[in-house]
C-alpha cells in the first residue's frame, strides 16, 4: 500500500514484471537510494531473492530486512555470493542484483559489472532490466542536500523485456568478458532511456522539474556577470512576454544570440503553443527571409537589448512581422495559463534540414526523447553546470547544449562575446563547470592560456562531432589531466547518438551507438532512426562508417 499509494508508484512494462513469479531469472536494476533494496523485496515477496551490502546487511535497517526477507549478502572479499545465487536460480528463485555494484553519486548511471550477465549466462537464464526513476529525490540517496528531497516521491519503474545474453561458442577470456559487459551495459542503457522519457509537452516537463526537482533559489541559467533562477524563470514564464506574437499552432523565428533572453523567449514561445525557428543573428537578411519562408513563419523576433543589423522595413518588405521582445517586461501582471498541446505538437521547426532542403519539425515528444538520450550520453544531474561554446543553429548550440541541459535541470552557463581561450578558462574555473561542451578551435586555445588548477571543477570535456588533433591531445591530456571526450549529435534532430567515457577512451573512435538506435549508411552520412523512442529521422554529414560495433573517426 505504502509503495503503490504513498510514493504514487507508475510502472511501465508490467506484463514483464508479472514473469519473475513465473521462472527464474536475473534481474538487473539501477541503484540510486538505499530504499532500492526493500522496494524490490517488497514487490515480489517471496519469489524474488534480493542482495544487499555486507556493511550495510550487519547493522540498522540493513540487518532487520535480511532477517525479514530473503536477502543475500554480499561482501567485497569473498566470492561465496554468487555460488548462493547460483543455487537459488536452480531452485526455481529469481535474484535481484544492482550492475552498478554501489550507490549512484549523482543519480546517473556508474560503472557497470558483468556479475549479473555472467550470473544469467551461466545458468541459463534471462535477465530482466529495470529503471527506477524517482527515488533519487528522497532524503536516503546522495543527492540530498543538491536537489529538493521528497519523503513521497513519484516512482516510475520501466520493466524491459526479458534477454537472454546468447554469446558465441567461440569466444573465450577477455572476449567473452567485453561481450558479457556489453551486454548488460546496453541493458542498463536503454532501460535508462525509456525510463527517464516521459511522453507529455515540453512545459509540463518543465513545471515538474521545477515543482518536484529544483530548489526556488537555484540558478538555471547563467551569463557573464548575470543569471537566472528557477522562481524567475517561473515567473517570467506564468506572466509572459510583452511583444510576443498572439495565437497558437504556427511557427515564429527566433533571431537571437546564446542569452537569458533567447531562453526564456523560446520557452515563452512553447507554452503559448508556438513552434520555433531558430536563426543565427549573424546571418543576412536573404537567409533569414528564405528560412522564414521554408518553416511558414510569419513573424519574427528580435532582441530589443541589442541592435539589428537588418532594418524592420526590409523584413516587412519581405512579408515577415519583426517584433523586439525584451523578456525583463511582462504581458500581464497575473499568472496566465499555458495553451493546451500535446506530446505530438510542434517545438522546433530547422529549416533546410530534412530531405531535399525541407524543414524538419521536431515534436515536444521528440525533444524529450533526445533529453534522455543526452541524459544517458552524459553523466550529469542537477544541479551541475554545462557550458557550450557553440552558435544558435549548431546541433550543439540551441538545441543539444542549451536547450536539452535546462531540461535535465541543469545550470545553464552561455559564454558572452568575444568568446577568447582565456576568458573561457576563467569561467571554467568561477562558474564551477561541470560538462563543458567545446569546439576543437577553441579548445586548442584554452590549451595555450589554462593552468591545470582552472580544470579542477571540469569532469567531461565533449568535443560533438569533431576529432581533436592527437598534439593538442596529448597537451591536454598531459598536462591538465583531461581527456577531450569525442562524441556524434544528429545533425537533423540534436539528439545524441553515441559518445566515449574515460573507461572506453580511443582517440580513433566515437563510442558506440546508443541503444534503440537504427543506423543506416548512405552517400550522404549515417541516417538515424529511434526504435521505442520517438526519434526524428536524422543523419550524421560526412564520411563516417562503423568498425563493428562503434564509429570511426571522420574519413576523408
Amino acid at each position: 500500500m505504502l509503495i503503490f499509494y504513498g510514493w504514487r508508484t507508475e510502472i511501465r512494462g508490467a506484463q514483464y514484471m508479472e514473469q519473475v513469479t513465473r521462472e527464474p531469472m536475473v534481474l538487473a536494476a539501477n541503484h540510486v537510494s538505499f530504499l532500492d533494496g526493500p522496494l524490490y523485496g517488497c514487490l515480489f515477496p517471496p519469489e524474488l531473492i534480493t542482495t544487499i551490502n555486507g556493511q550495510m546487511g550487519r547493522r540498522g535497517y540493513g540487518g532487520w530486512l535480511a532477517k525479514r526477507h530473503r536477502v543475500i549478502i554480499i561482501d567485497t572479499n569473498e566470492s561465496f555470493a554468487i555460488r548462493d545465487m547460483a543455487r537459488a536460480l536452480r531452485q526455481g528463485a529469481s535474484c535481484q542484483i544492482f550492475p552498478e555494484g554501489r550507490l549512484t553519486r549523482d543519480g546517473s548511471l556508474s560503472r557497470i559489472y558483468i556479475g549479473a550477465a555472467v550470473l544469467a549466462q551461466q545458468e541459463k537464464v534471462p535477465v530482466l532490466p529495470v529503471y527506477a526513476q524517482g527515488l533519487q529525490y528522497s532524503p536516503f540517496s546522495h543527492l540530498r542536500g543538491r536537489v529538493r528531497s521528497h519523503f513521497f516521491p513519484k516512482l516510475r519503474l520501466t520493466f524491459l523485456p526479458p534477454r537472454y545474453p546468447d554469446l558465441p561458442k567461440d569466444l573465450r577470456g577477455s572476449a567473452r568478458r567485453a561481450a558479457l559487459k556489453s551486454f548488460i551495459g546496453d541493458a542498463m542503457l536503454e532501460a535508462q532511456v525509456i525510463g527517464t522519457h516521459i511522453e507529455e509537452n515540453l512545459t509540463t516537463h518543465f513545471e515538474h522539474l521545477c515543482r518536484y526537482v529544483l530548489r526556488p533559489k537555484q540558478v538555471l541559467v547563467e551569463e557573464g556577470d548575470l543569471s537566472i533562477d528557477v522562481r524567475s524563470i517561473r515567473r517570467c514564464l506564468r506572466r509572459g512576454i510583452a511583444g510576443l506574437p498572439t495565437g497558437s499552432g504556427s511557427a515564429v523565428a527566433v533571431a537571437m544570440k546564446p542569452s537569458i533572453a533567447l531562453i526564456l523567449t523560446v520557452m515563452a514561445l512553447w507554452r503559448e503553443g508556438r513552434a520555433v525557428v531558430p536563426l543565427d543573428p549573424d546571418d543576412g537578411i536573404d537567409i533569414w527571409i528564405e528560412s522564414c519562408q521554408a518553416a511558414a513563419a510569419k513573424d519574427i523576433l528580435l532582441s530589443a537589448k541589442t541592435p539589428q543589423l537588418v532594418s524592420h522595413e526590409a523584413l516587412k518588405e519581405a512579408g515577415l512581422t519583426p517584433h523586439d521582445i525584451d523578456p525583463a517586461l511582462p504581458a500581464s501582471s497575473k499568472p496566465r495559463r499555458s495553451a493546451i498541446q500535446g506530446p505530438s505538437s510542434p517545438a522546433l521547426v530547422l529549416p533546410f534540414a530534412g530531405n531535399d532542403g525541407q524543414p524538419m519539425v521536431l515534436t515536444h515528444q521528440n525533444l524529450l526523447a533526445n533529453r534522455a538520450r543526452m541524459a544517458a550520453c552524459l553523466a550529469f544531474n542537477p544541479p551541475d553546470a554545462v557550458l557550450t561554446s557553440y552558435g544558435v543553429t549548431h546541433a550543439a548550440g540551441l538545441l543539444g547544449g542549451m536547450l536539452l541541459p535546462i531540461l535535465c535541470g541543469c545550470r545553464l552557463v552561455l559564454m558572452p562575446e568575444p568568446l577568447t581561450g582565456s576568458r573561457l578558462v576563467g569561467e571554467l574555473s568561477m562558474k564551477r563547470v561541470h560538462t563543458a561542451l567545446i569546439d576543437t578551435e577553441t579548445l586548442r586555445g584554452m590549451g595555450q592560456q589554462a593552468d591545470p588548477l582552472d580544470f579542477r571543477f571540469l569532469e567531461q570535456l565533449v568535443c560533438p562531432g569533431e576529432t581533436v588533433d592527437s598534439e593538442w591531445r596529448r597537451h591536454i591530456t598531459d598536462r591538465h589531466g583531461l581527456r577531450p571526450l569525442p562524441a556524434l549529435i544528429d545533425a537533423r534532430g540534436g539528439g545524441w547518438v553515441s559518445t566515449v567515457t574515460p573507461r572506453d577512451y580511443r582517440p580513433d573512435r566515437f563510442g558506440r551507438p546508443m541503444p534503440l538506435t537504427d543506423v543506416t549508411i548512405s552517400e550522404d552520412g549515417l541516417h538515424l532512426m529511434g526504435d521505442a523512442v520517438p526519434l526524428a529521422g536524422g543523419f550524421i554529414p560526412g564520411q563516417w562508417r562503423l568498425d563493428g560495433d562503434r564509429f570511426l573517426t571522420n574519413i576523408e
